[in-house]
Order: structure tokens, then C-alpha cells, then sequence
């Protein structure tokens, strides 16, 4: 409690006024607070005093730490028990936004999870719109420690937070898996955004995106990344190609440069800092090649 009082302090002392969005700002820009890559089964990311202490965590424990800063301001910020990978929801500005708190603070729209907001999916309407109960919350920090214990090797350890689970009321199935309707993760990045390609290494534009793997098979079968994730039709620049490429296998690219393809006249308005302005032409789903 003395820790999150005191970046709750911290706070106050910049001047800033209680606002959800400049909280987070403050924690996930100013204090540095993100996602630990590295180390990400650590039971110790599970674990606030040692989050707070080395600014390192999973989504939920960063969104703990956020929420309960949040508290101690007067503010409201919930929950979302978003499949693999929990964010916080608040409403700013007469606005509703996710806070990917793993990922450095970084914003989501409803529209960033699906292409027709009215048309919302009604498994993922409950996961966006309903906050989870603190019951909720604790049981999928508890099934987090198990799997952290179990690929450690921690047998003492995973039997006693089993123990722990067993005595949990309305607790969660050990496994939650999205609906099929219901990405396994929140997407990364959003149409009309420049991506580049990890390991091949060329650029282009986002034009489209799927929840989950939905091109037909390819008629060798190769090695992908896997399906339960977020992927992307790109515009390659300069050529005729249209990738599908898994989010794993993309980053940002932030050249700002604009990419030439015989499609982005069909497909986008114009090019404004750094960005592609999409238009409502339905994209097609011509025979893509997954990579």
C-alpha cells in the first residue's frame, strides 16, 4: 500500500489533473512501467511489490497497479478480461478507451477490435463492456502463478496456489478460451498504419485485418506462426503483393515514409502524418500468401 501511495503522490505533484489518460502517462511513458518480455513466466511478475519496484510486469499486474494508483485519485478505472491479455477501461473526454498496459500505455478504440462496432460480436461485447468482479480478477492471477510455477518447476508452490484456487468462490475454468468470434489478443496495429516485416524486412500498409487466421491453406503446409492471433493484410511497397502476415511477425515502422502499390488508390483517401486514411471500399480478400 506504501508503494502505491506514493506514485500516487508522485502524481500529485506534477500538477496534473485527475485524468485517467495522463495517469497513464505518467506511469507507463514518464515512470517507465511496461511489459517483461524477457522473463515473462517469472512468478515474480505476478507479484505488485516487486512490479512497482522494477517496473516490470504481465498485463494484469501492470493494470492492477494502474487501477489502484487510479483509486487512490479518485479515479475509475476497470478492469477487461480480454482473452490472453488483460487490459484496463476508462472513459475520458466523453470517450470510452482500452489501456494496453503492457505495451506502454498504448490507447484502444472498440473499433480497434472489430471493423463493425454495431455489429459486435455479443462474446466480446460482455468482455469489452462488463468489468470483471475482484473474484474474477484474483482467479486469473492465481491461474497465472500456476502456469508461472509449473514452467519453473515450483511444484510446492503451484500445489499450494492450487489449494488457494480450489478455495476461490465462482472461480474461472483453468483454461479461458476466447470464442472463435473473440481475437486472442488485442490487435497491435491499426489499418492505414505503416508496418514493417520482422525478419524479412520489407514495408508496407495495413489495409485489413482478421481476429484470428482466416486465409485458405496453402496447398504445401509450412511452418506459420500460429493462428490464435490478430493477422494483417499488407500492401507490400513496391510491388504488386498483398502479404498476410501474423502481428508477431510485424513491428511499426515509423519512417513516415509513404509506400507505393497499384491498390492504395482504390483503398485510401490520402497519407497524413505518417498514416493512410482508409475509405469504406469492402476489402475484397484477394488469394493472399501468409508469412
Amino acid at each position: 500500500e506504501a508503494l502505491l501511495d506514493d506514485l500516487a503522490a508522485d502524481y500529485r505533484r506534477t500538477s496534473r489533473l485527475p485524468d485517467p489518460l495522463l495517469l497513464a502517462e505518467f506511469l507507463f511513458e514518464e515512470r517507465g512501467f511496461r511489459g517483461e518480455a524477457s522473463h515473462y513466466y517469472d512468478p515474480e511478475n505476478s507479484n505488485l511489490i516487486s512490479v512497482i519496484e522494477t517496473r516490470r510486469g504481465i498485463p494484469i499486474s501492470l493494470c492492477l497497479v494502474y487501477m489502484l494508483v487510479g483509486n487512490r485519485l479518485g479515479l475509475d478505472i476497470e478492469g477487461c478480461n480480454f482473452p490472453g491479455h488483460f487490459l484496463a477501461r476508462v472513459r475520458s473526454r466523453d470517450s470510452m478507451f482500452f489501456v494496453d498496459c503492457f505495451h506502454g500505455g498504448r490507447l484502444l478504440h472498440v473499433d480497434d477490435f472489430v471493423h463493425d462496432p454495431a455489429g459486435l460480436p455479443p462474446s466480446l461485447h460482455t468482455v469489452l463492456h462488463e468489468a470483471p468482479s475482484a473474484e474474477t480478477i484474483v482467479t486469473r492471477v492465481l491461474n497465472n502463478l500456476i502456469r508461472a510455477y509449473k514452467r519453473t518447476r515450483q511444484a510446492e508452490n503451484r500445489d499450494l496456489v492450487r489449494r488457494l484456487l480450489e478455495a476461490m468462490p465462482d472461480r474461472l475454468p483453468m483454461a479461458v478460451r476466447p470464442a472463435p468470434s473473440v481475437p486472442a489478443f488485442p490487435p497491435a496495429f491499426r489499418v492505414g498504419q505503416l508496418v514493417r516485416h520482422r525478419r524479412q524486412g520489407y514495408r508496407g500498409v495495413v489495409v485489413a485485418w482478421d481476429p484470428v487466421y482466416r486465409a485458405e491453406e496453402d496447398e504445401v503446409r509450412r511452418p506459420r506462426p500460429r493462428r490464435q492471433q490478430p493477422w494483417y493484410s499488407v500492401l507490400v511497397d513496391g510491388a504488386e503483393d498483398v502479404a498476410y502476415v501474423a502481428q508477431s511477425s510485424l513491428v511499426a515502422d515509423d519512417s513516415g515514409e509513404p509506400v507505393s502499390h497499384p491498390l492504395l488508390d482504390r483503398f485510401f483517401t490520402g497519407f497524413r502524418g505518417g498514416r493512410y486514411l482508409r475509405n469504406d471500399q469492402p476489402w475484397p480478400r484477394p488469394d493472399l500468401r501468409s508469412q
